[in-house]
């Protein structure tokens, strides 16, 4: 059998990709968001640190220093800053400042930003001229592995949190998705359910489309109209087959009457024989327009032993007639799913069967078990034939020569279809066995 893939899981792929797609979109706009503001304040204060170096910068006795003011200032950043001087090129001190470290850096033009790398760390900086000193130029640069420096330290940890309240948010909103679907989609897995238990039978059986959504409705009002077509085909075949069986009953009496009257006893008694057999057909076809024009009840219980018993009452004297034996053996009380008169037919489809397609002088058995009957007989068995065959309408082998009309097998196995139960045939060595198992009742 195919199983495409359910809705739930397109739906959950689809929707899962989406938000993970979502997120990484998100996470990649928040972490850009984050770093050109961080890139942006770094910008600033390496600014104003250089404006703070330009105006407090002074010159005495041939070194450079600064105000008071200027110093307290640039103290004031931290550890992580340093400052000097480019002077024609050559990086000098000014006064008890932190000098920065020897990198490359921007000698000419206007004030220039740039990144240096030197071993593991990573510097960030400010070249800017000195107004009216086109020779000098002042030099701010922070070293962004100092453990002052937070920011990068904080970008880090909020891309982390981010990222677990995004998985974790994936993960409820995938398990809040999963409840949905299975909400929306349950009235669709209750049509499932309601065509699945359809019996073959329950020409009246439909399918709910009230709660049905409206992407899925016209394929449930399509099936039921499916259901109404094919119903009303079955209902007018079983119709035409009760009619024309009813109808034949009539001509036949008459021709009866008058085999009755032919004046060759031997012509007569072929002319009465033959219209026995037809008439037993008629009669038979009208049985299983009976049996399809009526559904079984699902609750109904039969004591299996007790029908098999009036049963083979009933036809013990045709069984004696031919000097055969029935016996009936097995457990006492056993009771199955199925009503008391469609369990007779079956049973009296099996024992006719018994009783006028084996020899004279056969031994029946049956035996009944909780759920099950079994009728064997020691006669010549069924041959080289299917199962499929022996239950098949019409079908006439070596055991269903005279009188038989090739349906009485085909009833037993059209009602056990209708009970929900199975007819079945195993050979024996000598003989065979015919059985009707039938579904198992709480009762039992």
């Amino acid at each position: 059998m195919i199983r495409g893939r359910s809705i739930l899981s397109r739906v959950l792929l689809l929707h899962a990709c989406a938000t993970l797609v979502t997120a990484i979109v998100v996470a990649a706009g928040v972490w850009i968001l984050l770093e050109t503001t961080s890139e942006r304040l770094q910008r600033q204060t390496l600014s104003a640190y250089g404006e703070t170096l330009k105006t407090g910068l002074r010159g005495e006795r041939g070194r450079w220093a600064l105000t008071d003011q200027a110093r307290h200032a640039l103290h004031g950043g931290g550890d992580s800053f340093t400052f000097g001087l480019l002077e024609n090129g050559r990086l000098v001190s000014i006064g008890d400042l932190a000098s920065p470290p020897p990198l490359r850096m921007p000698t000419d033009g206007q004030a220039a930003f740039f990144e240096r790398v030197q071993g593991a760390k990573l510097y960030s900086g400010l070249s800017a001229p000195l107004d009216g000193r086109p020779n000098l130029r002042v030099v701010v640069v922070q070293d962004l592995d100092h453990p002052d420096v937070i920011f990068d330290d904080v970008i880090t940890q909020v891309l982390l949190v981010a990222a677990l309240l995004i998985l974790v948010l994936l993960g409820l909103q995938l398990a809040i998705d999963v409840w949905i679907v299975r909400r929306t989609l349950a009235p669709v897995r209750r049509a499932s359910e309601e065509v699945a238990a359809i019996h073959p039978h329950a020409l009246d059986a439909r399918i709910g489309v009230a709660d049905l959504p409206a992407e899925v409705l016209p394929l449930g009002n399509a099936f039921n109209s499916a259901l109404d077509r094919v119903t009303e085909a079955y209902r007018i075949e079983r119709d035409f087959a009760a009619d024309a069986a009813h109808e034949l009953r009539t001509p036949l009496s008459v021709l009866q009457l008058r085999a009755e009257d032919a004046a060759d006893p031997a012509l007569r008694e072929r002319l009465l024989a033959q219209i026995g057999h037809i008439r037993n057909i008629v009669e038979r076809l009208l049985l299983i327009a009976e049996i399809d024009a009526n559904t079984p009840s699902p609750s109904a219980r039969v004591e299996l032993r007790q029908v098999v018993e009036e049963r083979v009452a009933a036809i013990t004297s045709l069984a004696l007639a031919k000097s055969q034996s029935i016996t009936v053996a097995g457990v006492e009380h056993a009771v199955v799913s199925g009503e008391a008169e469609r369990v007779a037919r079956a049973i009296d489809a099996l024992l006719e069967n018994a009783v006028l397609h084996t020899p004279a002088g056969t031994s029946i058995e049956l035996e009944v078990t909780s759920n099950a009957i079994h009728v064997s007989d020691d006669g010549p068995g069924v041959g080289d034939v299917s199962q499929a065959d022996l239950f098949r309408r019409f079908w006439r082998g070596h055991r269903q020569s005279g009188d038989g009309s090739g349906l009485g097998l085909s009833i037993a196995a059209r009602i056990m279809e209708q009970l929900g139960g199975t007819a079945s045939v195993s050979q024996r060595r000598r003989g065979v066995t015919f059985s009707l198992t039938f579904p198992k009742s709480r009762e039992s």
